[in-house]
Formats: C-alpha cells, sequence, structure tokens
C-alpha cells in the first residue's frame, strides 16, 4: 500500500512538473472573457449568481458543477484593484487549478489500471501515457478547458469504481471470458469498495457529476460496457444489466444537450457523407496519437471543406485496418481491441456522424481526445504487465520521456493569446478565428495599425465569420473609414439575424451603431431608418431619438437649401 501511495505522488509530481510552466500563463481570450474573467457573475462570484447556472445553459452548454468551480476559483482569484488590461481575475488561480484537476485524472487512471492489471508500473506507465501525451495540453494549458479536465476527472473515477463493481461481481460466477488479466486476485486488499453495490453506487455518483461537468461524459456508459465485457469478461448479459440505469441518465443528458446547442451557422453536410467525415477523423486522431506534432487549437477541418478533398474517401482505410486487425486478435490480446474502443467510444459524439457547435471551426480538437486517452493507456499497461521485459520497459520508458518533453514544449505555446495563435495560423493558415484572434492580441498591445491585416484576412476567409466582420468594421470605425465599416456592419447583422430565432441576437445596438456611422456621413435617410427601428424595439432609447431628432433637422434644413445658380457658357 505504501508503494502503491508512493508511486500516485510520484505521478503527480510528473504532472507538475511537465504542465508546470501553465501555472503563470495568461488568459488566451478563447472562450476565456466569457467563461471566466469577463463573465459579469464571476466578477466577483456570489452565491446566486453561481446558483443561476444550475437553471440555465450558457453559450450553448449545461455545465453547472463547472461553473461551479470557476465560481469558487474565482473567489479566490479576485483582486480589488484590477490589473493593466483591467481584469479582477488572477489566471494563475486558475490555470494552477487545471493542472491539479488533470493531475485527479491521472491518478484515477492509474488506480482503474491498477484494479485491472494489479501491477504497479504498468499501470503508472499507462497513466503517464494518459497524463503526458501532447494532445492533453489544450485541455490543461486553457482555463476553460476546466470542463474537459473536470468531466475527464469524474469519468475516471466512475470507471475505476464501476470495474471494482464488476470484479466483485464476477468472483464466482460461470460463464466469464476468459481474460489475460493480471491481478483479480489482489483486488480485495485494495479495499477500495465494501461490495459491490456500494462501488455501483460511488460510479453512479461519478457518472452524474461527469455530465454536470460537460454533457460528453454521457460517454461513460459505453466505455463502462468496454471495460466490463472486454478487461473485467462478464458475459454481455450481466453487462446490460448492469449498464442500462446508466444508459437512461445518458440519453437524458443527451436530449439536454441537443437542446441548449443547436448548431447555429453549421453547413449542412448529407447524411451520406457523415461516415466518410467520420472515417477521417478517426484517420487524423490515430495520426495525432502516433505522432502529436503540429498541434493547433483549430485545425479548419470543416466537413464542407473536407468533402471537397480527394482523401476523404480513402481516410477510413486506415481506422477500419486498425479495427479489423485488433479484432482478429481478440482471444489473445483482448486488452489491444479494449484499447481501441475505448479510444474510439472517447470520441463517439465528436466524430461527426452527429452535427455538433464546434464543426463552425472544425470537425478535430485535441481536447476531444481526453476521456479517448484512456484506451492508449490501457494497452501500454497491459503490454508492460504481459511483457514486460527490460527492452520493453526501457523503450516504453524513453518514449514517455520523449512525450513529456514535447508536451512541456507544447504548454509553451499557451503563455498568451498572441503566442498560442501565431503558432495556430502557422499549423493552420486559414483558420479565421487565428486571425482575428491575433488581430485583438495586437490591438491590447497597442498596437493596433498591424491588426486590420489579419481583420481583413479573416473576413477574406470566411465572410460569415460574425466576429471577423465585428472586430473589422469597429476597426474602420476608429480610423475613421466610415464607408467602408458600412458594408460590415450590414454583413454582421444579414448573418446574425439569419440565426434561429431562439438563439438571435438582439442587434438592437448594432443597428443604433450603425445608425451613428450613417449619420456622419450624411447618409440622413438610412440614418433615420436605423434610428427609427432602434425605437420601435426599445422606445425609451435616448441616443436613438437624440439621433433621429438630429438627422430630421439636417434632412429638413437640406430640403429647404436654396438652389445654388449654375454659371452659364
Amino acid at each position: 500500500m505504501q508503494r502503491t501511495t508512493a508511486i500516485g505522488l510520484l505521478l503527480v509530481v510528473v504532472v507538475f512538473a511537465v504542465y508546470g510552466r501553465t501555472c503563470t500563463h495568461e488568459f488566451t481570450y478563447w472562450d476565456d472573457p466569457v467563461t471566466v474573467h469577463q463573465n459579469p457573475r464571476m466578477n466577483p462570484p456570489t452565491l446566486s449568481s453561481v446558483l443561476w447556472y444550475w437553471g440555465h445553459a450558457e453559450e450553448s452548454i449545461y455545465m453547472p458543477l463547472t461553473h461551479t468551480l470557476w465560481g469558487v476559483l474565482a473567489s479566490a482569484a479576485y483582486l480589488q484593484t484590477p490589473n493593466e488590461l483591467g481584469m479582477h481575475l488572477n489566471p494563475w488561480v486558475f490555470h494552477t487549478a487545471n493542472v491539479a484537476v488533470h493531475s485527479g485524472a491521472v491518478i484515477a487512471v492509474y488506480a482503474l489500471l491498477l484494479r485491472l492489471f494489479g501491477q504497479l508500473w504498468p499501470a503508472a506507465a499507462g497513466a503517464l501515457l494518459f497524463g503526458l501525451h501532447p494532445v492533453q495540453v489544450e485541455a490543461v494549458g486553457w482555463v476553460s478547458g476546466m470542463k474537459d479536465l473536470l468531466c475527464g476527472m469524474f469519468a475516471m473515477i466512475a470507471l475505476w469504481q464501476y470495474a471494482g463493481f464488476a470484479l466483485l461481481s464476477r468472483q464466482g460466477q460461470p460463464g466469464c471470458l476468459t481474460m489475460p488479466l493480471s491481478g483479480v486476485p489482489e483486488l480485495s486488499a485494495e479495499k477500495a469498495a465494501d461490495s459491490p453495490r456500494l462501488a455501483y453506487a460511488m460510479a453512479t455518483v461519478a457518472l452524474v457529476l461527469s455530465m454536470l461537468s460537460k454533457p460528453t461524459g454521457m460517454i461513460v456508459p459505453v466505455l463502462a460496457a468496454i471495460v466490463d465485457y472486454w478487461l473485467v469478461g462478464r458475459p454481455a448479459r450481466r453487462v446490460i444489466k448492469a449498464i442500462w440505469p446508466w444508459l437512461l441518465l445518458s440519453a437524458g443528458c443527451a436530449v439536454v444537450a441537443r437542446i441548449v446547442q443547436p448548431g447555429i451557422g453549421l453547413a449542412v453536410t448529407p447524411l451520406w457523407t457523415r461516415p466518410l467525415i467520420a472515417g477521417d477523423t478517426l484517420a487524423f486522431y490515430l495520426y495525432k496519437l502516433v505522432f502529436p506534432a503540429w498541434l493547433a487549437v483549430d485545425y479548419g477541418r470543416l466537413p464542407q471543406l473536407v468533402m471537397k478533398t480527394w482523401w476523404v474517401w480513402f481516410a477510413w482505410i486506415v481506422p477500419a485496418a486498425v479495427g479489423v486487425i485488433l479484432w482478429l486478435g481478440r482471444r489473445d490480446r483482448a486488452a489491444f481491441l479494449a484499447g481501441g474502443l475505448l479510444f474510439v467510444g472517447g470520441i463517439l459524439p465528436v466524430l461527426g456522424v452527429v452535427r455538433f457547435a464546434f464543426q463552425f471551426y472544425s470537425t478535430t480538437a485535441d481536447h476531444y481526445l481526453y476521456p479517448s486517452m484512456l484506451g492508449p493507456a490501457v494497452a501500454v499497461a497491459w503490454v508492460l504487465s504481459r511483457y514486460g521485459r527490460r527492452a520493453v520497459s526501457v523503450a516504453a520508458i524513453v518514449v514517455l520521456i520523449a512525450l513529456g518533453a514535447w508536451a512541456m514544449r507544447q504548454a509553451g505555446y499557451w503563455s498568451d493569446a498572441l503566442t498560442l495563435w501565431e503558432h495556430n495560423v502557422e499549423v493552420n493558415p486559414r483558420s479565421y478565428a487565428g486571425h482575428v484572434s491575433i488581430g485583438n492580441a495586437l490591438s491590447r498591445m497597442g498596437r493596433a495599425a498591424e491588426a486590420g491585416a489579419y481583420y481583413r484576412k479573416s473576413v477574406q476567409l470566411n465572410p460569415r465569420y460574425v466576429r471577423g466582420l465585428d472586430n473589422l468594421a469597429m476597426w474602420l470605425i476608429q480610423r475613421g473609414e466610415l464607408s467602408e465599416a458600412v458594408g460590415y456592419i450590414r454583413d454582421f447583422l444579414r448573418v446574425t439575424d439569419a440565426y434561429p430565432a431562439k438563439v438571435r441576437p438582439d442587434n438592437t445596438s448594432v443597428h443604433y451603431q450603425l445608425g451613428c456611422v450613417l449619420l456622419s456621413l450624411g447618409r440622413l435617410d438610412d440614418a433615420m431608418e436605423q434610428f427609427r427601428l432602434v425605437l420601435d424595439r426599445q422606445p425609451s432609447h435616448e441616443g436613438a431619438a437624440k439621433g433621429l431628432e438630429q438627422a430630421s433637422a439636417r434632412h429638413k434644413a437640406a430640403a429647404t437649401r436654396p438652389a445654388t445658380l449654375r454659371s452659364v457658357k
């Protein structure tokens, strides 16, 4: 028991050694302003402002537990005197919490692998692969990635406790699969649960907490079924009997997620293309698993763009071939098949078969792989427990050191918004989100003159990107280029007014601003039209009333002005 605890503490030390540099990083301005540092409910947080999240979704996602944790962290991070950027929250508190929660997830994976395979160092190696692989950097280095970390940590705890339930229930039962596992006889020595019922209850609580952290927690029942059938070895009928209450909870979570995240602005892709998109997504993730270089926030793999490539017709062959190989070896190497199924199961909701909001930028994202990395961890732990010779162990150590060093390097890109997005645009030059983010970072640094080129590039890449349209219009207004700004403001209104009614933003302030710009340009009829529209929506809007009065007076003055005599030749 002392060795088990000592190795667990060592895992935490290694995780902090690799990701510790992120603890002093800044906010990235990628969701962070809305979720945390410019969120009025967090500046400062109150009990009522935090409880609000338990009855409401924000930014089309229901994750009240994550918002509650952010509220607690915001209380600790709140600064009475804001910093030079006007922030009242210290980002270091949030980044340190991210590393701590990630460490908790690593410990949960270690406990799960130890329970399944019964050997300390193989379990530790698998947990380190889960924790140190560079694709995990995004979730850890991104303040808003707490939702993935918290959801993932509770998911791993749920699987750990569920494995204890399944193993305790398996003992003495006939008809179980013969599995190449070690360590099952030592289960009682772990003293993790006094009975199968207690273990199942604890697992169910962790499942609910995972779904309340992020809807992705709905995949946990699928992962638990894979662990139960392919690793523990219980018959399918017993697996189904244990899992069906979880599936009901998962279905409820899926319904809520679908209601609050309608997928605004997504291109409609035909149903027949979805399997091809999913195949391309799986091939991409397998590539990043084996060769985790050129990682980015926004890969730009939009479904409509992927379907225009030639390789989409062949990409599915790679994951299909891997799947066939794993299936053919299922009798002697069932843990490999289980690892593959866990890897796919972890990303089922975001493969592209079902549309989701982030597909406006890309179907693929590193943080989606957070729970899926349990699959490779299982495979590594099984190999080392079965073939733990010196050469294999040395190879595993070398790989883990290399992954840790690469993850530490990748974490450096998350130091601030400009560094992050310059790297992102280097990886994906067609990232319209990246170009806007670079422009915003430059503006905050007092380099607004340089920002315009990035705003223009963003709108050029995607004329329907409202952040690009908004920022370019504001940049033009600040530089006095009002005539050009009018066109982009109208484009912004055209795009957002086409949103579904229940999620359509209130553009009253945008119409007022457009009216003011038109008034400055002397386009009085157009200005009056905008001011009247504002007053129709908000009759008490003083600015619109004054603007309309001024535009009307100037219009009357122009109408009564005597005509100018022209010289006659």
